[in-house]
């Protein structure tokens, strides 16, 4: 039988899917916490990788060493960055990009290669994310990874003009990379939690809830969808 992985900074994302597995076993390395089990009929191990860069990269290559996974799925909250994209849409990533930003700054701002989520995946995922919400509230586009929580007007501009993405968060394409180098498929969707502005911080808290319910409902279309 396959194996899922399902990957979020914060268990405060995965809460609700966590609620829903059985014979849950709970394992610690590091700073990360890997729940294995099944949810829905299928066997699944849910990483929380801490936020950042580096944590996400380590945290990756344990799951992947230590289980066989099959795909993976990169699930959590996101700050909008373009005018379309609007707080609790849902963000279905075709493309993730790394960007170095450097704000008020003679050196200049560095984007690089960028992966793609795996396209059966991307269609499975569609119809998930359209079964919980309006068709007109999941959108199709490109995240962008920094490394730092995005909560400025002025640099949100900036990141927009410069990369180009839909949203900002800050594990997506390090998770994106290591699953890639291991030749494992994945998809990454995100729930827009705030507009990467002054009152970021305030609106995250505010839509946890809200977050976390939706990624269960997507987790439960797709998984259910075999």
């Amino acid at each position: 039988m396959e194996r899922i992985g399902i990957i979020c900074a914060l268990t405060d994302e995965a809460r609700d899917i966590i609620k829903d597995m059985k014979a849950v076993k709970e394992e610690k390395y590091f700073f990360a916490q890997f729940f294995s089990g099944t949810l829905y009929g299928k066997n699944v191990v849910l990483l929380c990788c801490g936020i950042g860069s580096d944590r996400a990269k380590i945290a990756t290559n344990i799951l992947l060493s230590k289980y066989t996974i099959d795909y993976v799925m990169i699930l959590g909250a996101a700050g909008a960055l373009s005018p379309q994209i609007h707080t609790g849409d849902i963000l279905l990533a075709d493309r993730i990009i790394l960007h170095k930003l450097v704000v008020d700054s003679e050196e200049k701002n560095v984007h690089y290669r960028h992966f793609s989520s795996h396209y059966p995946l991307m269609e499975k995922g569609r119809k998930a994310c359209v079964s919980i919400m309006p068709e007109t509230n999941v959108k199709i586009g490109a995240i962008v990874t920094v490394e730092q929580f995005i909560e400025s007007k002025h640099t949100r501009e900036i990141l927009y003009r410069e990369s180009n993405a839909d949203c900002v968060e800050m594990e997506s394409w390090h998770i994106a990379e290591i699953c890639s180098g291991n030749q494992v498929p994945f998809i990454a969707i995100r729930i827009i939690s705030d507009q990467a502005d002054s009152k970021a911080q305030d609106s995250f808290k505010d839509n946890i809830d809200s977050v976390a319910e939706k990624l269960r409902g997507i987790t439960l279309s797709f998984i259910k969808a075999g």
